[in-house]
C-alpha cells in the first residue's frame, strides 16, 4: 500500500525511528511532553502503599480539596485524563462529585487521543447522573437548525438532541449542487 507515494511499512518504520529518537532526546535532556505529564500525574494518583493494598494519600488529598470538579470540553478527553478524573473524584461512599460539559458533535481531538466514548458512556459509568441538554441556539434561525437536525439525526454513536431557537424561522435553506 502507498500513502502519498510512501509505502505504509516505510512510514511505520520512519515513525518508529522518530519516536525512539524523540524519547531518547527527552530522557537525555530530562524533559517531558504533555502526554508524559498526564501519565506522571496518573502514576502519582494511582500509587499504592508498599504492601500494594491501599492507595497512597495523594488521590485522597485531592478528593478532599475539591467539593466539586468541573471538566469542560469533556468530549475531547482521553483515557488517561478519564482515569485521573476518576482517581480524584471518587468519594468514599462510591459517588462522584462531577460536573461535565461537552458536546459529542464537537469532538475534534481524536488525532491526539481523545476518546468520544468517555462522554457517550458517561451516564452508564456514573449511575445517578443527571443530564442537562443545552439545545437552544442563539446564532441561527430555525430553518438552519432544522436542516442541521435532519443531517445530524443520521449519525451513529450520538446522544439525542434537538436544536431550537427564538430567532424565528429565517430564510428557507436551499441546496445547490
Amino acid at each position: 500500500q502507498h500513502l502519498a507515494g510512501v509505502q505504509v511499512k516505510e512510514l511505520v518504520r520512519l515513525t518508529h525511528a522518530f519516536l525512539l529518537r524523540y524519547s531518547a532526546a527527552k530522557r537525555k535532556k530530562n524533559l517531558v511532553d504533555f502526554g508524559d505529564l498526564e501519565h506522571l500525574a496518573l502514576n502519582v494518583l494511582s500509587e499504592k502503599t508498599p504492601d500494594g493494598e491501599k492507595p497512597t494519600l495523594v488521590a485522597a488529598q485531592y478528593r478532599e480539596s475539591f467539593e466539586e470538579i468541573m471538566i469542560d470540553e469533556y468530549q475531547d478527553s482521553n483515557q488517561v485524563q478519564e482515569e485521573i478524573m476518576r482517581a480524584i473524584s471518587m468519594e468514599p461512599e462510591g459517588g462522584h462529585n462531577l460536573f461535565m460539559v461537552g458536546d459529542v458533535k464537537q469532538s475534534i481531538y481524536r488525532f491526539r487521543g481523545a476518546d468520544i466514548s468517555n462522554i457517550l458512556n458517561f451516564e452508564k459509568e456514573y449511575k445517578g447522573t443527571r443530564t442537562i441538554r443545552l439545545e437552544q441556539n442563539y446564532r441561527s434561525t430555525q430553518n438552519i437548525l432544522d436542516a442541521a437536525n435532519a443531517v445530524i439525526k443520521n449519525n451513529v454513536g450520538r446522544k439525542g438532541k434537538t436544536l431550537w431557537t427564538d430567532a424565528g424561522s429565517g430564510e428557507k435553506v436551499t441546496i445547490k449542487t
